[in-house]
């Protein structure tokens, strides 16, 4: 099994109750440069309630669009202010 075969479980998995695996999910896909998944990526950086996740959200964005985190993170400030 390549690594990539893996995508499908870990978009779902990004969606799960348990902060670890949502972590760990957006970590990887993050690793494979998986652009297909920005917008939840974004989505989970201004919207989980997990501080973890959306730090490795913000790991996984540097990883797939370097320069578009700057914006993402002064949006995601704004909303936490």
């Amino acid at each position: 099994m390549k690594a990539k075969d893996a995508i499908p479980a870990l978009v779902e998995a990004i969606k799960d109750e348990d902060w670890a695996v949502r972590s760990m999910s957006v970590l990887a896909l993050g690793k494979l440069k998986y652009d297909k998944v920005n917008p939840d990526l974004i989505h989970i950086l201004l919207k989980d309630e997990s501080e973890e996740v959306r730090a490795s959200a913000v790991e996984a964005l540097v990883r797939i669009r370097p320069s578009e985190i700057n914006s993402l993170l002064m949006q995601s400030n704004k909303r936490r202010t």
